[in-house]
Order: C-alpha cells, then structure tokens, then sequence
C-alpha cells in the first residue's frame, strides 16, 4: 500500500476510537473476558454496549451534573441497587423471614449459600 502519512494518521486515528470504544464499553459491563471474533459476537457486543450507553447518558443528563461520566454513574447505581438490596434484606429479617425464605425468594438455592 502507498498512503501518505497523512492517511496512515487518518487510518489510525479511527482505529484508535474503535479500540478505546470497545475498552470503555468493557470497562462499563465488566466484560474484560467478553469474547467478539465473529461477526454476530461483534454486533451482539455493539448492541447491548449501545444499550448501556443510552442508559447511562439519560441517567447522566438526569443528574444535571456535567463532571459526571458514564462509569460515574454506573458506579451510583450500583450503590444505590446494592444499599436498596441490604434494607431489603434488613427489613425482611426484621419482619421475621428466615435465610431460607429470604434464598427463595431471591431464586438462591439455601444450601449454597456460604458462611
């Protein structure tokens, strides 16, 4: 191939964006082992990430603060689901549920749990 250094720039500079795309969207599911080597991998991966993205760009606009990121916001969702979940669990131990009723409720199987 003959390009000028101008269009090797170019060239590499869209590589860049899809390489840090698929590291941001990576990094935002927890999919580091994620596999995308074929085409439907690759377009199943693009989807659920565009999803995510959506998602994560109306809760931002939401929130009305513009030093916020996508990874910021995932990351008070997730406190937020996780602190719902711990009331949840405070509360149906206060109501008198045991850890076996609290399992099936939660689709846990009660001899799994540990501890």
């Amino acid at each position: 191939m003959e390009l000028t250094a101008q269009a090797l720039v170019d060239i590499l500079a869209v590589r860049w964006e899809v390489e840090t795309y698929f590291e941001y969207g990576k990094d935002l599911l927890g999919s580091d082992q994620y596999q995308v080597m074929t085409r439907q991998a690759i377009l199943r991966f693009w989807t659920l990430t565009a999803c995510l993205f959506c998602f994560l760009e109306a809760q931002r606009a939401a929130a009305h603060e513009v030093t916020l990121t996508c990874g910021d916001v995932r990351r008070r969702l997730q406190q937020e689901h996780q602190r719902n979940l711990l009331q949840w669990l405070a509360e149906a131990l206060q109501e008198g549920r045991s850890v076996d009723q609290i399992c099936s409720q939660l689709a846990i199987e009660p001899g799994k749990v540990q501890g």
